[in-house]
Parts: structure tokens; C-alpha cells; sequence
């Protein structure tokens, strides 16, 4: 693995982190900011220039529009935007979706949604989540009822991603009770304003906002679904390949943080300590580890392969190492550690504190830890799925 930058990729990198400092992109990210934080945060002002920079249709083949970007540039572009915290959600969530469309929707579907995506004039989210159904999707319980040339959706999905400002959810729901689980499952379109639908507000730790959607007897058209009846399963398996495919951008927030935390650990004098030294030591080299194993990540797929027990790999150990990073740093910061934004004594501007509460999020979203583990010993280690049934 070869890990110096190609010229492609240094250029790139220098186009976005002019984007990102560029004095009105500033302006409008710092308005964002202030309003609270950054994880999962959305601008339409920054997602519609970002879509005229051509960036949501980056990977998308260059037969639907889009730029034919390789997985190492698409990390690149992942690392440096989150590292200088440019809202990413909802340009994650609609190029993913958009990337589905462009593997498995139908010539129709392409037509219709993908020139609108590209330049910002969509923005979609993720139904998957279910009060019953949270990492293990293949229990999801939302029903799809075929009904002539219309499907009738009835179920609830929660904890959604931006679901309050999408215009359209990518939905896994059930269309045949019948067969194993893996077997009965469909993937949709679902228009959020079609009439049935009803968006609830869930606020979570850090003060983000996700969604709840409740969908009552609402009635979409037949060609909205995406793939197969009944073969929604590797549509939803490319889709969740695609999500923990932006690993990159989580390791870079964690740099961000690490280098900001070290520079106060100095001005306070705290780095004579033995034990913050081996503290930090600690950290610096699982964000290494981190690195490593997201390049090992997009070496693979760079080869055409599907690393599925590699990737669960990759988002456990990123994700728990987000939260061993906020754990240290309250404990080396102390008491003022925990004061909020607001607050004019907070070290770091606050961000200890909110930081502390969004890595553990980061362990849930995108499969949690458990259902991590659980990928790892059945695809990895080849140990039998009995052993794991009802304890997850």
C-alpha cells in the first residue's frame, strides 16, 4: 500500500481545503456552529455549493452523471472536509442513496431522480431504524403491501438522520411474511410529504435532532421500488457497505479534536505528567491504527473486493476509539471539562463536553458495537449464527 497521495489527490485536497476557507463558505459554516453542533449538522447553502462543485455525484458511474471518483479519492475528500467541519450528512446520505439509484434503480428512477440529487435540488435519508428493529435490519417489521400498480406502506421508523429536512427516504420494509428474514425484504423511495406521513422530532445526547416517521396507509407508485421484490437484502447490504464506507471523515473529526486537545494539555503544562503521557501515547496511536485500517478498507475495495467482516472491523474499532478519546479528555481536562459551549470558562469552547456525548452516538449509528461484534464472528471468524441469537 502505497501511502503518499497521488498529484490527483493532492490537487484535490487543495480545491477543498480552499473551498473551506473560502471567507462566505466560513461565514455561513460559523452561523452553523453557532446554532450548536456539527455532528450530523445541515446548511442548504453549503450543500447546494458543494452539489455546484460537482461533489455529490463524485463516485456515481460517469454513465448517471457522475465523476467516476475511486474509493482512495473519495477518502480524501471524506478526511478533509470533516476535518475542517464542513456539515457532510446530507451529502453523504444523498450521494449514497444516489449511488444506489444509479446500481439498482430502474432507467425510470434514474431519470427522475438523479439529475435533480447531483445539483442539490434533493436530499435524502435513511429509513431503516425500527422501535423494534434497530442494527439487526433483518427484523424489520414496516409492511409494503402490493396493491396493482402502488405499494401501501404502513410502519414506523425512528432515529433518523435528517428526516426533517429530506425530500425522500430510502425505506427497507417487509413484503413477504413467509420466508426467512434476509428473503422478504424490499427497498423504496418514500416521498416524506406523500400523504400518511407524519415527522416527529427525537433530540439526543449533544443536543442533535433526528427523526421519527410514522407511516399510516400512504401510497406510493410501484416503479419506486429500488431492485427486486423480495431482494431488497443486498440492496440494503450495498447501502450499509456505502454508509460505513465514509469511515475516514469520523477518524478525521477525532484528529481534529486529538490536535486541539494536545495543544491545551501544553498551555496548561499538563504533558510532564507520566500519566497523560501514556494517555495521549495511547490515543495517538489508535488514531494511527484507525488510519490504517481505512486505507486497508479502500485497498480492498480499490481491488473489487466486498469486505464486509473488514468493515465492521474498521467502524468498531474507529467508533470505540471516539469514545476512549473523549473519555481521556475529560478525565485530563477535569471538572471545567464538562461546562457546555456556552460557557465562557469551558476548555476547548465546549467541545469536550459536546464531543464527550457525540462519540458515544458514533458507537450506534451506522450498526452498533454489538452488531459490529456480531458481523466480525459470523462473517470473520466463521463461528455459527445460533450462537448469537437473542443477544443483540
Amino acid at each position: 500500500m502505497d501511502f503518499e497521495l497521488t498529484e490527483r489527490q493532492k490537487e484535490f485536497k487543495k480545491e477543498i481545503i480552499e473551498f473551506c476557507f473560502e471567507p462566505e463558505n466560513q461565514r455561513m459554516l460559523q452561523d452553523l456552529l453557532g446554532k450548536g453542533g456539527f455532528y450530523n449538522a445541515h446548511s442548504w447553502e453549503l450543500f447546494r455549493k458543494m452539489a455546484e462543485m460537482g461533489w455529490i455525484s463524485l463516485n456515481w458511474p460517469r454513465e448517471y452523471g457522475g465523476l467516476g471518483y475511486t474509493p482512495g479519492e473519495m477518502s480524501v475528500f471524506h478526511e478533509t472536509m470533516s476535518y475542517y467541519r464542513m456539515p457532510m450528512t446530507g451529502l453523504i446520505l444523498t450521494s449514497l442513496i444516489g449511488n444506489i439509484i444509479a446500481y439498482f434503480g430502474s432507467d425510470e428512477l434514474k431519470r427522475e431522480f438523479l439529475p435533480r440529487a447531483a445539483i442539490g435540488d434533493l436530499l435524502f435519508c435513511l429509513l431503516y431504524t425500527e422501535p423494534d428493529a434497530g442494527s439487526d435490519l433483518a427484523a424489520v417489521n414496516a409492511m409494503a403491501e402490493e396493491d396493482g400498480d402502488f405499494f401501501i406502506i404502513n410502519g414506523t421508523k425512528i432515529f433518523t438522520t435528517l428526516g426533517h429536512e429530506a425530500h425522500y427516504g430510502l425505506m427497507a420494509a417487509r413484503t413477504d411474511t413467509e420466508v426467512p428474514r434476509t428473503k422478504g425484504i424490499s427497498m423504496f423511495l418514500v416521498p416524506l410529504d406523500a400523504e400518511g406521513v407524519t415527522v416527529n422530532p427525537i433530540y439526543t445526547m449533544g443536543g442533535g435532532r433526528v427523526s421519527e416517521e410514522v407511516f399510516s396507509n400512504v401510497r406510493i407508485p410501484g416503479r419506486y421500488m429500488i431492485g427486486r421484490k423480495n431482494e431488497g437484502w443486498m440492496v440494503l447490504s450495498t447501502a450499509l457497505g456505502l454508509e460505513r464506507g465514509s469511515l475516514a471523515g469520523v477518524i478525521a473529526q477525532g484528529k481534529r479534536y486529538f490536535g486541539e486537545l494536545l495543544a491545551e494539555i501544553r498551555k496548561r503544562r499538563l504533558d510532564s505528567n507520566p500519566v497523560v503521557q501514556q494517555q495521549i501515547a495511547q490515543i495517538e496511536i489508535e488514531l494511527e491504527i484507525a488510519d490504517l485500517m481505512n486505507w486497508n478498507l479502500i485497498s480492498l475495495i480499490s481491488h473489487g473486493n466486498l469486505p464486509i467482516a473488514e468493515v465492521a472491523m474498521a467502524k468498531l474499532f474507529i467508533s470505540e476509539s471516539m469514545k476512549q478519546l473523549s473519555n481521556v479528555s475529560m478525565n485530563i481536562l477535569g471538572f471545567p471539562a464538562l461546562l457546555k459551549r456556552d460557557s465562557e470558562c469551558s476548555p476547548l469552547g465546549g467541545i469536550a463536553e459536546y464531543f464527550y456525548q457525540v462519540a458515544t452516538m458514533i458507537t450506534v449509528g451506522g450498526g452498533s458495537s454489538e452488531i459490529l461484534q456480531r458481523i466480525i464472528a459470523r462473517v470473520g471468524l466463521g463461528l455459527p449464527e445460533e450462537g448469537f441469537r437473542g443477544k443483540g
